[in-house]
């Protein structure tokens, strides 16, 4: 390679799930799933060289770490990370959630159960379970005490062509925290993502899908508190 060529960036799919990013290596610690580059952990990022990764993506992972063991994945993830990386991570957003609970406290009974997977995960195998939890102010420490700088609460991207959990919007509103946070040096800034034509239409349809279904869901709830109201016959 000559001075004149650019290296190719190195980017790391942590968790990547069957969410395969194109242009990422990506890993999961289940092996089960077809198509993924390296079976691996959060937790142990051992293989890896110091400074390896331009950029690490890690979208709803870090919940699925144990308490005690948070600090040590994220100063792993800082030392992989090249300087003026970027890390980009998003999680279930604690704030959000108990917003979420306030103003909807009649959705949180049965036969609804958003409590599995909005705090305690799916629980569909070993590793769908949540064992921590997070608001910006709190990531934001943990990644500062590791070594990161610049850290930035961002909305989900979709650039990678992926709606993965950083889009999680249910039933109510948005309910991940999404950051970026720069390693040592502030990143040379590239040209802003932007959406075709054909994909701002897209959106826009999605989004009023959204918008409808959300008001289908309060219409509902509307309904049920007024037949559930005392003196009411059913």
């Amino acid at each position: 390679m000559t001075v004149h060529q650019e290296r190719q960036k190195r980017r790391l799919h942590v968790g990547c799930g069957v969410q395969l990013v194109p242009g990422f290596v990506n890993m999961d610690a289940d092996a089960s799933i077809p198509g993924v580059d390296l079976t691996g952990s959060v937790e142990d990022l051992s293989r890896f060289a110091e400074n390896e990764f331009d950029e690490i993506y890690i979208s709803h992972v870090l919940e699925h770490v144990p308490y005690a063991q948070v600090p040590r994945v994220l100063a792993g993830l800082h030392r992989i990370l090249s300087q003026g990386g970027a890390l980009r991570i998003s999680v279930p957003d604690l704030d959000r959630i108990c917003r979420l609970y306030v103003d909807h406290i009649d959705w949180f009974a049965p036969p609804h159960n958003p409590w599995l997977g909005i705090l305690y995960g799916g629980q569909v195998n070993d590793y769908d379970f949540h064992k921590g939890g997070f608001n910006f102010r709190y990531l934001e420490g943990l990644l500062r005490a590791s070594g990161f700088a610049s850290v930035t609460e961002v909305p989900p991207t979709e650039e990678f062509g992926i709606r993965d959990g950083s889009f999680s919007n249910r039933p109510f509103g948005p309910v991940s925290l999404n950051v970026t946070a720069t390693k040592g040096a502030a990143r040379v800034r590239e040209a802003p993502f932007c959406h075709t034509a054909l994909e701002k239409g897209l959106l826009l349809a999605e989004r009023a899908l959204e918008i409808g279904l959300r008001v289908i869901v309060r219409i509902r709830l509307a309904l049920i508190r007024r037949r559930s109201a005392p003196g009411r016959t059913r």
